[in-house]
């Protein structure tokens, strides 16, 4: 084998292993996407109560901070049952209902 070969051989196997592997990612039907603009996601409701994600689903789960379920992964919160949330635990009213 030349040199020439071989480099050629070292830099078709470092291309082929360079590139990562895409995961397909999932579409959302048109009707799905419309509900969720307006909607914050567990994120964004983290970012505006000033807790970590993990608090805002600790939160969920014991009922105190309502949503949205579309699938076990895809979880929405409505603007207003945030904000309600807020209220009321400025208030200590305890649930937003």
């Amino acid at each position: 084998m030349t040199n020439s070969s071989k480099s050629e051989k070292v830099q078709t196997e470092a291309a082929s292993h360079s590139l990562p592997q895409q995961r397909p990612t999932a579409t959302l039907s048109p009707e799905t996407n419309r509900v969720l603009i307006g909607l914050l996601s567990r994120a964004e409701v983290a970012a505006r109560l000033g807790v970590c994600v993990h608090s805002v689903q600790r939160m969920t789960r014991k009922g105190l901070l309502p949503c949205i379920v579309f699938n076990r992964r895809l979880l929405r919160y409505k603007s207003e049952d945030v904000e309600k949330f807020i209220l009321s635990a400025v208030t200590g009213k305890g649930r937003a209902e």
